[in-house]
């Protein structure tokens, strides 16, 4: 068991490794066998259900998912829980736009590889920034939750990534890295946006 104090600091250790090994991946001449296989695996279930449904589902990693998830919780009472969950979002898809440029890395369908089924995406594949959305909530609403409410929220996480790997958009390492990037940012998010409400109200 890692001690408490250490647990912060594995995390990041762990999501700052995944970010630079899919950078490293990202930037081959071709998907590796990993990310083909995944694609080819996902690819068996599409069908008109399931591609709307999933269409539907992938959109809780976007900037209208984070608005409606973040104003939920500020209508049911979590307001603070609310305005971390909007920052450490927004906080994630900023980095992720940013970091698009450090590999320009085509998408699957562009590759031939699988079908898109949503609208034409822009930017480098790499990182997903729905999955650095996605992550970037689970890892601020997990911390409110007990471990059943932790893992809940990430299981949802972890299906926004696979969504984008059904709809086409993006590739295993992509979504690998955009839920890295998701939960470093939302750390980050977090303590600046802790230090603000605690200033606001010292006494809560």
């Amino acid at each position: 068991m890692i001690p408490r104090p250490w647990r912060a600091v594995v995390r990041r250790a762990v999501a700052l490794a995944a970010v630079g090994a899919t950078v490293a991946v990202a930037r081959r001449a071709a998907p590796p066998t990993v990310d083909q296989r995944l694609t080819a695996v996902l690819s068996r279930f599409r069908g008109s259900a399931v591609d709307r449904a999933v269409g539907a589902y992938t959109d809780l990693g976007s900037v209208y998912g984070l608005a409606g998830c973040s104003l939920a919780l500020v209508a049911g009472g979590e307001v603070r829980l609310g305005v971390r969950t909007a920052a450490a979002g927004s906080a994630a898809w900023v980095a992720a736009q940013a970091t698009k440029d450090l590999v320009d890395r085509q998408r699957p369908y562009e590759l031939g590889s699988a079908e898109l089924l949503i609208s034409v995406p822009h930017g480098s594949s790499w990182p997903s920034g729905h999955s650095a959305v996605a992550g970037a909530m689970a890892d601020t609403i997990g911390r409110e939750l007990p471990l059943g409410g932790k893992l809940g929220a990430w299981a949802a996480a972890v299906g926004v990534a696979g969504s984008r790997l059904h709809v086409g958009a993006h590739h295993a390492t992509d979504t690998i890295a955009g839920l890295a990037l998701g939960t470093l940012a939302a750390e980050a998010s977090n303590v600046v946006v802790n230090r603000v409400l605690r200033r606001i109200d010292p006494g809560d």
